[in-house]
C-alpha cells in the first residue's frame, strides 16, 4: 500500500471518526443525517485552512488520537482542548500546523469541552460512520480545495453553561412542576453517550402521565425525549429517524453543539429562548 497522502492511526483516543457535514433526504429510508456534531468547530478548522465547509473532519470525544503523517500537509485544531502536542511539543488550536512525514500528532484527555476536530489541508477524502482503529490508514486531499464561504465567526457559543431551547410538540405533557424543574434546575450529563444520545444525569421530579401508549413519531437531532419515569434524553446526529417517548423540547444545532460540548464534570442549565 502506497503511504503517500496518508496518515497512520497510532492510537484511536475515544470515539476517533472521520465526519463530514451529514446527509439531507434520507430520513425517509430510515437512515439519520449523521455528520458532526459541532459544526461550527468543523467549519472553523475548515476555514482557517482555506478549505470549504463540507469537507470532512476527524471528530475525537474526550480522548485525542495519536496520529504519524507520512506526507507534508498542514492541519487545524479546533473544539475541546486535548492538550494536543506533535512531536512531544505543545501545539495551538484555531491555527495552521505544519506537519512533515514522520510528524507524530498526539492528543490527551479533554482539558475543556467534550469534543475536538482535525481538520487537513484538502480535507479527509470520505466519512465513515465507523470508529476508527490503531494501525487504519487515512487517505486525505493533496490539492488544496478553494470555493470557501463566509464564516460567521459572531456564532461560535459562548461556553457559559446556558443552554437555550424550544417548546417540542409533547411540552405539555409535562405538569407545572416539571415545566418549572426543566427550566430552572442546574444539571449535569451521564457518562452514558454515544453520537446517537446524551443522556441527562437527573430525573424530573414527577413521573409522566398518559404517555404509556404514546405512539412512535419523527424525531431528529436536537429533539430531547422524556420517558415516563422522567430520565431525558437528548437526541444527536446519529440518532434513529422515529421515537416512541414525548418529544419535550428542542435544541437548535448551535445549542446542540454547545450542550454535546459541556464537559462531563461541569453542569448546565436550559433556558427557554423566548421567556
Amino acid at each position: 500500500m502506497s503511504l503517500a497522502n496518508m496518515v497512520e492511526v497510532l492510537r484511536p483516543g475515544n470515539f476517533l471518526s472521520v465526519q463530514s457535514l451529514g446527509k439531507r433526504g434520507d430520513a425517509f429510508y430510515g437512515q439519520s443525517c449523521g455528520g458532526v456534531i459541532d459544526r461550527l468547530s468543523a467549519n472553523l478548522a475548515n476555514h482557517i485552512l482555506e478549505n470549504p465547509p463540507n469537507v470532512c473532519v476527524l471528530e475525537s470525544f474526550m480522548l485525542g488520537p495519536a496520529l504519524l503523517f507520512n506526507q507534508s500537509t498542514k492541519i487545524c485544531l479546533t473544539g475541546a482542548d486535548m492538550s494536543w502536542k506533535k512531536n512531544g511539543l505543545a501545539v495551538p488550536r484555531n491555527k495552521p500546523i505544519s506537519f512533515v512525514p514522520g510528524d507524530v500528532l498526539k492528543g490527551g484527555p479533554c482539558q475543556s469541552e467534550n469534543i475536538g476536530y482535525i481538520a487537513i489541508q484538502g480535507g479527509w477524502q470520505q466519512d465513515s460512520p465507523y470508529p476508527l482503529k490503531a494501525r487504519d490508514h487515512l487517505r486525505f486531499n493533496r490539492v488544496q480545495i478553494q470555493n470557501q464561504i463566509a464564516l460567521n465567526l459572531e456564532l461560535v457559543p459562548n461556553q457559559d453553561g446556558r443552554i437555550s431551547f424550544i417548546k417540542g410538540p409533547e411540552w405539555d405533557v409535562l405538569c407545572e412542576t416539571n415545566k418549572h424543574w426543566f427550566s430552572h434546575t442546574t444539571l449535569r450529563k451521564s457518562n452514558s453517550f454515544s453520537r446517537m444520545a446524551f443522556i441527562i444525569k437527573e430525573s424530573l421530579p414527577k413521573a409522566l402521565v398518559s404517555v404509556e401508549r404514546f405512539k412512535s413519531v419523527p424525531v431528529f437531532p436536537g429533539i430531547i425525549q422524556a420517558t415516563q419515569d422522567g430520565k431525558l434524553i437528548v437526541l444527536s446526529k446519529d440518532c434513529q429517524v422515529t421515537g416512541g417517548y414525548p418529544r419535550v423540547a428542542y435544541l437548535d444545532q448551535l445549542n446542540l453543539a454547545k450542550f454535546a460540548q459541556v464537559p462531563m464534570t461541569e453542569s448546565f442549565t436550559f433556558h427557554h429562548r423566548y421567556l
